[in-house]
């Protein structure tokens, strides 16, 4: 897999989940949600250029098949955005994302 993927699949998972999280606001009001797909709109930005990060990734994108450990961890990180993780960009997202991929509770939880 080569890191345009790796771009593509997060940009494309976040973006999905942006109108996720407006759908719940209405459901729910709660300002996390707005402030969650603002910070999902700025990852979808950043992650454009995502250069240093795409090689601490690099081990972990194998494989962005729908039940794949990437793509179960993709959706946590993205979901967490707002309420956990303390994720303000992509930087901190990567981070996240690879705490999700190290930890085998991510794919418990998804089973």
């Amino acid at each position: 897999m080569e890191k345009s993927d790796c771009i593509n699949s997060i940009i494309r998972k976040a973006n999905r989940t942006i109108p996720w999280r407006a759908s719940i606001e209405k459901k729910w009001p709660d300002a996390r949600n707005f402030t969650a797909a603002c910070t999902l709109q700025k990852i979808v930005d950043e992650a454009r250029d995502l250069s240093a990060d795409w090689q601490r990734l690099r081990p972990y994108f194998v494989d962005d098949s729908f039940e794949s450990a990437w793509n179960i961890a993709l959706t946590a990180a993205c979901r967490n955005v707002g309420y956990k993780g303390h994720v303000t960009d992509i930087e901190s997202f990567v981070r996240h994302l690879i705490r999700l991929l190290r930890d085998p509770q991510t794919f418990a939880m998804a089973a």
